[in-house]
């Protein structure tokens, strides 16, 4: 994946050919020109960090930041996590908790070696 770094920030990212006032140049070009050939075009390598990296539970995604090119002529984006509310995550914990007792009511139970069913009827009138 490739982006177009101008002035300090991200201006498209693409995949396939970059098209300019100075021609169209397909992407295996834009791979064998390297870091100095790219530079020219102002086309930097990119990669896409802010959707990973955090807990999904606990956090959201945050403000987003594009790294300047480094060395290796690449620019790589990031997000701040931001803390979710506690009431939310209190909620989604509660949801995960009774759904892992209900499987675990319903679905049976093996002991030492033996599968016990414990069918939902059985379990409402227990």
């Amino acid at each position: 994946m490739f982006c177009v770094y101008k002035n300090g920030s991200v201006e498209s990212v693409f995949r396939g050919e970059f098209k300019d006032d100075t021609g169209t140049y397909p992407a295996a070009h834009l791979r064998a020109i390297g870091v100095d050939g790219r530079a020219e075009l102002n086309v930097y390598l990119f990669t896409d960090q802010s959707k990973s990296g955090y807990d999904k539970d606990f956090y959201v995604m945050g403000e987003i930041t594009d790294a300047a090119p480094d060395e290796n002529g690449e620019v790589i984006r990031t997000s701040t996590p931001v803390e979710r509310n506690v009431d939310v995550v209190k909620a989604k914990i509660k949801s995960k908790i009774t759904a892992m007792r209900s499987s675990v009511a319903h679905d049976g139970v093996v002991y030492m070696d033996k599968n016990f069913v414990t069918e939902r009827q059985t379990v409402d009138s227990i």
